[in-house]
């Protein structure tokens, strides 16, 4: 039964491991290490498993060779230089205009913004510094990756325009996410406002709580048109 045994298991070892040139083999310093690698699993898989290994590595090989490996399996240290310049030259590109439509159904802390402004308006319009306005919470559309850009915002001659607040939204695991933005007044025009926006991801969108106000009679005018808009 001992003799079985040490059959058995000797059966699993690379061919000639025993004999005096696989010893001098071994002794080659890169050579010998790859090759006492490829006995271990031997030992440890048998045949079978130590060809099924090397199948496996040239089936994977042939697809890195080819191009089809699945770009984020490979390293980045793996990419060539010209890869990276391509995935970065395609990312980001800043949008030419906002496109705005009213939040609906907004979270309730974009309801007290708008009811701040509404108070404020309210005061204003008790001390007859204005006769109306209008507060609403706006979204741009879906962007593209864009790289830092700035959105000015001012309103038309004889309406006054109110920034509250200004978010980027965006989504990370189903979840919606806020982050606020700075809101700067344009030096020389207290009536324009500058949002330093950064940069944005796919499907990233813009969010401003706003108010048009105006002194005198224009009817009911619709906020947007009262609006102006610019990406710098």
């Amino acid at each position: 039964m001992g003799a079985d045994e040490n059959l058995g298991a000797n059966s699993r070892l690379p061919p000639h491991t025993s004999s005096k040139w696989w010893g001098k083999l071994l002794a080659i310093p890169i050579l010998g290490k790859v090759l006492e690698s490829i006995q271990k699993i031997a030992e440890a898989w048998g045949i079978s498993g130590l060809m099924a290994g090397l199948i496996g590595f040239v089936f994977a090989a042939v697809l890195v060779y080819s191009g089809q490996w699945p770009d984020w399996a490979i390293s980045s240290k793996l990419k060539s230089p010209s890869d990276k310049q391509v995935e970065s030259a395609l990312v980001r590109t800043k949008p030419d205009r906002l496109v705005l439509e009213e939040f609906k159904d907004a979270p309730i802390w974009i309801s007290d913004s708008i009811f701040w402004l509404e108070t404020e308006a309210d005061n204003e319009k008790r001390d007859r510094k204005v006769s109306s306005y209008i507060a609403k919470a706006f979204l741009s559309q879906e962007l593209a990756p864009a790289p830092e850009f700035s959105w000015v915002l001012g309103s038309s001659p004889g309406f006054d325009l109110s920034v509250r607040d200004a978010f980027r939204q965006s989504s990370e695991k189903g979840q919606q996410l806020f982050q606020r933005l700075e809101i700067q007044r344009v030096v020389g025009s207290p009536a324009s406002y500058k949002i330093p926006v950064g940069t944005c991801n796919k499907g990233d969108r813009l969010l401003i709580v706003i108010r048009i106000s105006w002194k005198g009679d224009f009817g009911s005018p619709r906020i947007l048109d009262a609006l102006t808009s610019r990406v710098d």
